[in-house]
């Protein structure tokens, strides 16, 4: 499901729930994930990663994201119960991962096996007779004699295998390209437990660094609406709004067409630019259709419904926090809603790129409107403009397209006063890091430096 569509129609719904496969419970994850039914989401997850292995894998992946935070700071379960997992062997080394599921939604069948385990519901005999079990004690089943070695919460051994399959999730496109390096971080990323402080905020070692998620990719790791998030990270002092140190990473053509992501898009609308760089914006740029039906379909949902705020991130006693916005910031947030709907009416859109690429797997977490932007931005030669510091580094480790930051097209778009005036100071105020990139930052000192020199020239003169 490409995550620019619309809401999916209550006959497809119905006719998913009824085909109860792999694919259909991926898909009904989705519509629950966008409707805030956590309860629902991650039942629908569980019981699509008893099943084939590709959509399983994908299943564990989302779970593994959606929860990241979750129980964190829970103590383990110390005996078998509802929604714990438990390790039992024989004398002879057969060994056997037994989750008991709480949900019967989860449960497709008892005994459907996953590469987490066998799923059994709360009314199994497997449970009927695992129930209360500690380490070490002794349990019958299917005829044999089995030690308890092991027991857990069936959230952290979902948690665990889903951060492991970042990097063999199919589902994204496939991209060629080069370097190995991004996926390699992202690697050393899945050997992270689930239950460290907050991703967003602390980013995740790999071999070569610290690799962060940005200011649209981090959705992914929380239960919210993408916009809301992306609104958040980039006001909320809390959120890091992280780009790139350099703008570019390549040379970009005088009179090149851009193409706008959602994170562009986003700031765009927040930065409220006065009317001529808008008009200029109309004409040298563009976004893919899936993008602006995406946006649009965000913007509407959130100045309409009921506000649900990703909060104020923080810790409380060593625990992590998260707070509601005020008043104030939810009236905000409305009114760049309805400056995103007037920017993108009259922006140009593009036909997305829909094929596919050789050799190398963007990961799950790109998203795929995020890979289609990407594809039709190579395809066209356009120079892609995103603010998300994660995609920045995808679309430069793999070498995928031209990139851009917004300040960088605007000075294409000769607004050097604007970025000196206004753009600096609303950086400043959402503690941007960095403030301004550093080729950038060079290109302005150039220029004033050229200003001076001419009107001491006309001094002379």
């Amino acid at each position: 499901m490409i995550d620019s569509s619309l809401d999916v129609d209550e006959d497809i719904v119905s006719y998913a729930e009824k085909r109860d496969s792999g694919p259909m419970n991926l898909l009904l994850a989705q519509c629950a994930h966008a409707n805030h039914r956590i309860q629902e989401r991650n039942a629908r997850l569980i019981r699509a990663s008893f099943g084939e292995s590709e959509i399983a894998s994908r299943a564990l992946l989302m779970y593994a994201l959606w929860n990241a935070e979750d129980g964190e700071g829970r103590p383990a379960p110390d005996a078998a119960g509802y929604d714990t997992y438990v390790v039992i062997a024989t004398k002879d080394g057969e060994e056997h991962t037994l989750i008991f599921l709480a949900d019967p939604l989860s449960v497709k069948e008892g005994g459907a096996e996953g590469v987490a385990g066998l799923s059994f519901s709360a009314r199994s005999d497997e449970f009927v007779a695992c129930r209360g079990l500690r380490v070490g004690n002794s349990v019958s089943l299917w005829g044999n004699e089995f030690v308890v070695r092991e027991i857990g919460s069936a959230n952290s051994l979902f948690s665990r295998i889903g951060f492991a399959e970042i990097p063999n999730t199919p589902g994204g496109m496939v991209l060629s390209g080069a370097p190995e390096e991004i996926l390699e971080q992202l690697q050393a990323f899945a050997r992270e437990s689930a239950r460290k402080k907050d991703i967003y905020k602390d980013g995740f070692m790999g071999e070569h660094g610290i690799l962060y998620f940005g200011i649209e990719t981090g959705a992914f790791l929380r239960s919210v609406p993408q916009l809301e998030f992306t609104i958040g990270a980039i006001c909320n002092p809390d959120l890091p709004y992280r780009k790139c140190r350099i703008a570019r990473n390549g040379a970009i053509d005088e009179g090149c067409k851009f193409l706008l992501s959602y994170s562009a898009l986003v700031v765009l609308s927040l930065l409220d630019v006065p009317d001529e760089i808008c008009a200029a914006i109309h004409e040298r740029c563009c976004a893919t259709k899936s993008t602006v039906k995406r946006l649009e379909n965000d913007a509407a949902k959130l100045a309409d419904e009921p506000y649900v705020s990703i909060g104020k991130l923080g810790y409380d006693d060593g625990k992590l926090a998260l707070y509601e916005f005020g008043e104030d910031m939810k009236q905000y947030c409305g009114s760049r809603c309805r400056s995103i709907l007037r920017l993108t009416q009259e922006l140009k859109t593009a036909e997305p790129s829909l094929g596919d690429y050789a050799d190398v797997r963007l990961p799950e977490i790109m998203g795929e409107n995020a890979v289609i932007d990407i594809r039709t931005a190579a395809d066209n030669g356009y120079v892609l403009v995103t603010e998300d510091i994660l995609e920045a580094q995808m679309v430069d480790g793999f070498d995928l397209s031209t990139r851009c930051s917004i300040s960088f097209m605007l000075l294409c778009l000769g607004h050097a006063s604007y970025i000196l005036r206004r753009y600096l100071v609303q950086m400043q105020e959402w503690y941007a890091v960095p403030v301004l990139e550093e080729d950038v930052a060079e290109l302005l000192q150039a220029i004033i430096s050229e200003v001076v020199a001419q009107i001491e020239n006309d001094i002379e003169i």
